[in-house]
């Protein structure tokens, strides 16, 4: 009998124990969609659904730097979010009793704890069947930037994460904030804080999200994350390509050897990580005649970055990190069914200096920088308003900065063949200098690094193939 007993409590213990774990795994299932409008004892609230994307992080809807934030690139699973904050009327439906205080001029629900939000969100997930949570931080500034979440007059409201000053590593995929911290995130579309858990404010709401499942594009990230080691084979011909109407030339780059770095002509200006000189020998390729221009820009992806370029349309597109030149890219190829990429940095030097044509110039077709190069000016110049060099290739020197597909590293010594940079990095290459450089730093051979994220006035990139 006893030898029985023990066998049922072991079965009894097994049962629960695979009941625990279905049940664990159906609760972590998670909807592919929701309604637009979700109605709780005849209070009904709308829910928009935002879709997986990867985006510049600290930045407001006009924008400008976040107060607070760190710049960064992230990349979210697709979501869902409330429209607007939570009201008065949904408080009471899921609390059974009026919130203590709401915003006049909107009934929105605030003068809460972060707790008071948990306890809220738990609730509302038991009377509606979905896992209602707090946005995280990310999803919370996409939502507020793409006008999928509306502002009502609460200046401030909850988010998942836990509060730091320098929070962000670049890239970061679904970021949750820190793992410890004694105070949680509350965002306004220009200004990011933190607050205690048990805290509360008369400028401080919520509004509810939920997981959805969309994950984010696998490939997408791979890009967006390493060097990009892919190539197109074929035929090696200069073509003419044209994107929604706008065309733009790629020039046939032969094959070749080269010595990279700090060679004679560049006499004492070289940088230290313009050494040691070493001999690279690369496969032909394709580059874009001349920078990708705001035009071009506008034709594959719609709209303009930050600043004027509506009445430039030939002047290159500046203010795009080294990730928003790879989506441009991801875009574009979907649009030709071609393989467009960045060029790596020995391709753009090799092309800087006229490839197999080099004619050993300081700067990319001439001694003469001002016969190539816009530089020293206030802003940007039209595309190929100097002369080209011995490719055919224009405004290498000078005009705007170049994005690289590379990770910043040191040179190494010896033969080099087909160098893609190093696998890891912090850092990615800018070469060429720009309309607001010094004539020094538009040499061919000299180098630049920056934070992928970084976006300046002067930072554009070309094509390569």
């Amino acid at each position: 009998m006893n030898q029985l007993l023990k066998t049922l409590s072991l079965y009894a213990i097994v049962s629960a124990v695979l009941i625990s774990c279905s049940n664990k795994k159906e609760t972590a299932k998670l909807p592919n969609d929701i309604p637009a409008a979700i109605s709780v004892k005849g209070v009904s609230f709308q829910m928009s659904v935002v879709d997986p994307q990867s985006f510049a992080m600290g930045y407001t809807p006009q924008y400008a730097k976040v107060k607070g934030a760190t710049i960064h690139q992230v990349i979210l699973d697709g979501f869902a979010i409330g429209a607007i904050p939570v009201n008065k009327d949904l408080w009471k439906a899921v609390m059974g009793s009026e919130p203590r205080v709401s915003s006049s001029d909107n009934q929105s629900v605030v003068g809460i704890t972060y707790n008071n939000c948990q306890k809220f969100l738990k609730k509302l997930s038991k009377l509606t069947g979905y896992a209602f949570r707090l946005p995280t931080e990310a999803e919370w500034e996409i939502a507020s930037r793409s006008g999928k979440s509306k502002q009502t007059g609460t200046v401030y409201e909850y988010c998942s994460d836990r509060f730091a000053e320098n929070y962000a590593p670049d890239m970061d995929a679904n970021p949750q904030g820190p793992a410890d911290g004694n105070e949680f995130v509350v965002r306004s579309p220009k200004e990011r804080s933190g607050i205690a858990p048990t805290s509360k404010s008369g400028n401080i709401g919520l509004r509810v999200a939920v997981s959805l499942n969309k994950p984010y594009d696998k490939n997408e990230y791979s890009i967006l994350t390493t060097s990009n080691q892919n190539r197109e084979t074929g035929v090696l011909k200069s073509e003419v390509f044209s994107a929604n109407g706008v065309p733009f030339k790629m020039i046939a780059v032969p094959g070749g050897k080269f010595e990279m770095g700090s060679t004679s002509e560049q006499a004492n200006y070289g940088d230290k990580d313009e050494f040691p000189v070493h001999e690279v020998e690369l496969d032909g390729f394709l580059l874009e005649e001349s920078e990708v221009t705001a035009g071009l820009w506008y034709a594959v992806m719609g709209y303009f970055p930050f600043g004027n370029f509506k009445d430039y349309p030939n002047n290159p597109v500046v203010n795009v990190s080294w990730y928003d030149a790879q989506m441009f890219i991801m875009q574009l190829n979907k649009l030709t069914g071609r393989f467009f990429r960045l060029p790596t940095e020995a391709e753009w030097e090799f092309a800087a200096r006229g490839g197999i044509r080099n004619s050993h110039y300081r700067f990319s077709g001439s001694n003469d920088i001002d016969y190539v190069s816009v530089y020293k000016a206030t802003e940007t110049a039209k595309v190929k308003s100097r002369e080209p060099n011995e490719l055919g290739i224009y405004d290498m020197s000078g005009n705007a900065w170049e994005w690289c597909e590379d990770f910043y590293g040191n040179y190494a010594s010896g033969l080099q063949t087909n160098p893609t940079g190093p696998v890891k990095g912090d850092e990615r290459i800018t070469r060429g200098g720009s309309a607001n450089s010094d004539w020094s730093a538009c040499r061919v051979s000299n180098r630049s690094h920056l934070p992928a994220s970084s976006v300046k006035s002067s930072f554009g990139f070309r094509l390569a193939i």
